[in-house]
């Protein structure tokens, strides 16, 4: 029998394979982070950080990790499980020795590790344009990406209930690609909003991804903050690893 971690590599080896193969995928791991960038620089320059307490180096590097997050994984990722539920190449696999997260989460992997190259390539990018130099805390900023990952990867994977093809995805997802970046100061900076809704908007599950990459480069919350943010990730990260488990179909949906 072998070892999760020599199934997960075998299942992340496959899966890589197959999402190269399309040219559509290669194209979008190449246009995203320039889109990103562009739409950025464009989107942020309309906003008086400077008046809203805020920098632009921070700024843009938190939001280009929650559109990367929601833009390079979640959407993707869900197309790629309702891909292979309709295959029937996850139904065959389970009948076999690799339990079902190990299934679930080889799929992931290679989308999962784009989105930390691309975060990271357009950090690279960002820090010498901004000027915003080296953060002072990156473990914030780490431990939110790797959290908002496996965030994203667990919804996908409950949305991929919701699909009956990959022609209906894109309405499946349309809920959480509105509401996550709008609600997390992705589009535009939470403190541009009302007092009311800012506070409701930190209890929400992207939010606490955008605070802690800001946070590692200014330092603006205190160590109790800081946990809580990773609090609220880990909690809203428990229930949808819950729901993509209730949820989740293994064979196609009639």
């Amino acid at each position: 029998m072998s070892s999760p971690a020599r199934q997960l590599a075998a299942l992340g080896r496959a899966e890589a394979t197959l999402f190269f193969r399309a040219k559509t995928n290669v194209v979008n791991v190449l246009f995203i982070p320039v889109f990103t960038l562009a739409a950025l620089h464009i989107t942020m320059s309309k906003f008086e950080l400077g008046n809203l307490g805020l920098s632009m180096g921070p700024v843009m590097v938190a939001t280009s990790a929650g559109i990367v997050l929601v833009f390079s994984l979640y959407v993707p990722l869900t197309t790629t499980y309702v891909a292979r539920r309709d295959e029937l190449l996850l139904k065959r696999l389970r009948t076999g020795e690799v339990a079902d997260p190990t299934l679930l989460t080889g799929t992931a992997l290679p989308s999962a590790a784009i989105v930390l190259i691309q975060t990271a390539l357009i950090t690279a990018v960002l820090l010498p344009l901004t000027g915003a130099g080296a953060p002072d805390a990156a473990h914030w900023a780490l431990a939110a990406v790797v959290l908002g990952i496996v965030l994203m990867c667990a919804l996908a994977a409950a949305t991929s209930a919701l699909a009956r093809t990959t022609e209906n995805v894109q309405v499946a997802v349309l809920p959480l690609l509105f509401l996550l970046p709008t609600t997390s100061g992705t589009f535009f900076p939470l403190e541009a909003m009302p007092r009311l809704m800012q506070d409701i908007c930190q209890w929400l599950p992207m939010t606490p991804v955008i605070d802690l990459v800001r946070n590692a480069w200014t330092g603006t919350l205190t160590t109790s903050e800081a946990l809580l943010r990773l609090a609220v990730l880990a909690g809203w990260t428990v229930l949808a690893l819950g729901a993509a488990r209730r949820w989740f179909r293994w064979e196609p949906r009639t």
